[in-house]
């Protein structure tokens, strides 16, 4: 009984300590990531303003002045308060002028909100928005209940109509009853792609300024993916019929790149088998490695068969 009981205790200090499982984030908030306004650092749990400290990237994403934009952001361990977003628009000074949202309520029945603000009308090249979240478990919060995170912009002209570059090397392949096609996003200005199928060459041509959603028609072609990803999975198709994918670069300010085109024709022969993964922008998990132990795991058992050497009476 008392082995057991160590080995409990040896779990637990493991698990405190982070060897077990390393990926788990002890923070509180932070921009969310891949969206539109990237935090500068992965860290959710900086409380030296105004900024946590984060030095200024070369990631920056471009706005038009007086665009409006949904911007999303996530709480990773949740306290009772509410959060501001505020824009500086240099130096990462001055926030306090320039509060975009504010007393934006906690909902603890989820970690991700989606806030809908105003890009100020100014022209700067290295402005930046700053989420905080104010916690309100003090009665009167200080500084060591404010937790911050930045993200860097640019802000052009407002109507600015500059399109991103196009996506580049667009691969087809074919597949049994489905295709994939592959693609390159450009690494500047950009947000997301739209895809277009049809059944001919695709004539339908994005307008800028205009969101779309999955199933809308342009001009006979269909939305099939929208999102951040460089692959779609196109399923249910008829095999040897000849299907067109047009894939279309778009950047924060809804302005969109020419498309590019390629065609498929699925086969039951294809040597693929049909191919593999799905349309979408979520990765897997960083904890789950195909055809290996995790880490932590491998650690615990070689430390368990050790005590169990130790501990056991000789025969």
């Amino acid at each position: 009984m008392n082995n057991y009981k160590y080995l409990i205790k040896s779990f637990a200090v493991l698990f405190l300590t982070g060897l077990v499982f390393p990926n788990i984030a002890f923070a509180h908030v932070r921009w969310a990531l891949g969206s539109v306004t990237p935090p500068r650092t992965n860290s959710t749990g900086l409380k030296s303003e105004p900024c946590g400290g984060a030095l200024k990237t070369t990631r920056s994403t471009i706005f038009s002045g007086g665009q409006t934009i949904d911007v999303e952001f996530e709480e990773t361990i949740e306290h009772p308060g509410h959060f501001r977003i505020a824009f500086s628009p240099a130096g990462d000074l001055n926030f306090d002028d320039y509060v975009l949202a504010d007393n934006i309520p906690d909902n603890p029945a989820s970690g991700f909100y989606k806030q809908n603000i105003t890009i100020p009308v100014e022209i700067c090249d290295a402005c930046s928005l700053q989420l905080i979240q104010v916690m309100t478990t003090s009665p009167t919060p200080g500084p060591g209940d404010f937790y911050y995170s930045c993200t860097d912009i640019q802000i052009t002209n407002p109507g600015d109509i500059t399109p991103p570059d196009s996506v580049s090397n667009v691969i087809p392949v074919a597949g049994d009853g489905q295709a994939s096609i592959s693609w390159t996003n450009p690494t500047a200005d950009f947000y997301r792609v739209v895809v277009l199928k049809s059944t001919n060459n695709v004539m339908g041509v994005p307008t800028n300024g205009v969101n779309y959603n999955v199933g809308d028609m342009i001009d006979g072609s269909e939305v099939v993916y929208m999102g951040n990803a460089s692959e779609f999975v196109a399923t249910s198709l008829t095999n040897d019929n000849d299907y067109y994918f047009k894939v279309f670069s778009q950047n924060p300010r809804k302005n969109y790149a020419g498309g590019v085109e390629a065609m498929v024709t699925p086969t039951s022969s294809a040597s693929n088998g049909g191919g593999v993964g799905t349309a979408g922008d979520a990765p897997p998990p960083s904890d789950i490695v195909s055809g290996s132990i995790h880490p932590g795991w491998f650690l615990l058992m070689l430390v368990a068969s050790r005590l169990f050497r130790k501990r056991l009476p000789p025969v």
